[in-house]
């Protein structure tokens, strides 16, 4: 008889030991798949907002850019008005405005 309560107690034992280790790799496990979900959440976050940046700074450039050749034009526009302005100067205004493609000849 004791030799039947010895071996239930290792059978108890043993699977209690199993238990835990199925309880442990599981939670092991879960663990694994929550940190891989929030870096992958964080990565995509992390791209999003770089992408944001990118785009608005691309269009704060291009903004500027136009409103740089705007400022070009008036100032052309408001010396060739006002006096007498040379081919030459007018040529000189625009490359030094950084303008060009502008059909002045």
């Amino acid at each position: 008889m004791e030799e039947t309560e010895e071996e239930m107690e290792e059978e108890m034992e043993e699977e209690m030991e199993e238990e835990m280790e199925e309880e442990m790799e599981e939670e092991m496990e879960e663990e694994m798949e929550e940190e891989m979900e929030e870096e992958m959440e964080e990565e995509m976050e992390e791209e999003m907002e770089e992408e944001m940046e990118e785009e608005m700074e691309e269009e704060m450039e291009e903004e500027m850019e136009e409103e740089m050749e705007e400022a070009a034009l008036f100032l052309i526009a408001s010396s060739t008005s006002s006096k007498n302005v040379s081919q030459g100067q007018q040529h000189a205004l625009l490359g030094a405005s950084g303008v060009s493609g502008i059909g002045i000849d």
